[in-house]
């Protein structure tokens, strides 16, 4: 027994055993020793058939091996089946979880763009807003100026238009005098005009035209006229009153008119300033608030981003897992689709040609 299992294990290594046997041709016997795996094979065999010179050992051990291959295929095709669910459903959340983050991005940055605006309009306000209140602070300005003035010129005017009238008063009370007196062409020669009479209406008349050689000439006028002609000169300067006063009353309903046009354009001018301080209070609280908005935002926009950024870099590394566990348990499926495949051809050579060698021998002895 001992001989037919050495003589085995040589025709199945050297394969110089006679074609008689059946045992198996060179192309079939060398492809299996091609392969690492087979060559592993068949020495273990040849080890098996040395040492328990049994057949039936032999195939014990085939059916051992492709069952524990099988085995661990399964095992292992069930591992993978689990990782690559669990991958693909990481996979799929970290790609849903991206596509949020890129609407969230989206959003935000159209918020930004929107409070762009807000904060760049409500600067663009604040310039007008100021602008218009230091335009209000001109015309109050001016508009006081011009009060000062139009008050300056009317108390001038008026002290004015009252010495006129003092002075048209004295000339007239002094002239009045010389009405029913004996003066002019009438007047006696031993009549003489009081001294101080004539300075008196002198001095009167001076104060209606300041005018010492005017003033001089209307009192030899004075003097010299008859009576008609003291009335007719009463009464001139009667009227001269009249249009004086007149000037007067017209410079006093001029001072009035200013005073409430510049009252009205200063009520009017100083309550718009008073709705600018509100609106320029109230705007630069608007822009200070669109200013830290849009600061939030830009960096909200920032760190979304950088997740997003993080998200896509745990999804390529899950993909590279998936890629290289998938390559991983294809290889090792491979292998032992070539393992299984030299043993099933070892089985049907020992099932076979073994078995056929066996007999042959077993005749021979």
């Amino acid at each position: 027994m001992k001989f037919m299992n050495t003589f085995l294990v040589i025709a199945l290594l050297s394969f110089s055993f006679s074609n008689a046997f059946e045992f198996a041709s060179f192309a079939e016997i060398n492809e299996i020793n091609a392969s690492p795996y087979g060559k592993s094979l068949l020495e273990t065999i040849s080890m098996s058939l040395e040492h328990k010179g049994n057949v039936a050992e032999v195939q014990t051990l085939l059916n051992d091996l492709l069952f524990k291959l099988n085995q661990d295929q399964d095992r292992d095709t069930d591992a993978w089946n689990k990782e690559n669910a669990r991958l693909k459903a990481k996979i799929a959340k970290l790609t849903e979880e991206i596509e949020q983050l890129r609407l969230e991005i989206l959003k935000l940055e159209a918020e930004r763009t929107k409070y762009e605006k807000l904060r760049d309009q409500a600067a663009a306000n604040l310039v007008q807003y100021n602008d218009q209140k230091a335009r209000n602070n001109q015309a109050l300005a001016k508009n006081e100026e011009r009060r000062n003035a139009d008050a300056a010129e009317f108390r001038k005017s008026q002290s004015e238009h009252t010495d006129v009238l003092n002075a048209i008063d004295a000339v007239v009370a002094e002239l009045t005098l010389l009405v029913g007196s004996v003066s002019g062409v009438a007047r006696p020669e031993h009549v003489r005009q009081n001294a101080e009479e004539l300075r008196d209406l002198k001095k009167s008349f001076l104060q209606l035209t300041k005018d010492e050689e005017a003033a001089q000439a209307f009192i030899e006028m004075a003097t010299k006229a008859d009576q008609a002609m003291v009335r007719d000169l009463i009464a001139s300067l009667q009227k001269i009153k009249s249009s004086v006063q007149k000037s007067y009353n017209d410079d006093e309903e001029h001072e009035k008119k200013s005073k409430e046009a510049s009252e009205a354009l200063k009520t009017l001018l100083t309550n718009d300033n008073m709705q600018l301080d509100r609106m320029i209070e109230q705007e630069t609280k608007n822009h200070k608030t669109y200013v830290n908005r849009v600061n939030d935002l830009i960096k909200k926009i920032a760190e979304t981003r950088a997740l997003r950024a993080s998200k896509e870099a745990e999804k390529k590394a899950t993909e590279e897992e998936r890629a290289a566990k998938e390559k991983r348990y294809n290889d090792d499926k491979a292998q032992r689709d070539e393992e299984r495949k030299v043993i099933q051809r070892i089985q049907g050579i020992v099932a076979k040609r073994l078995a056929n060698m066996s007999k042959y021998l077993d005749s021979q002895i």
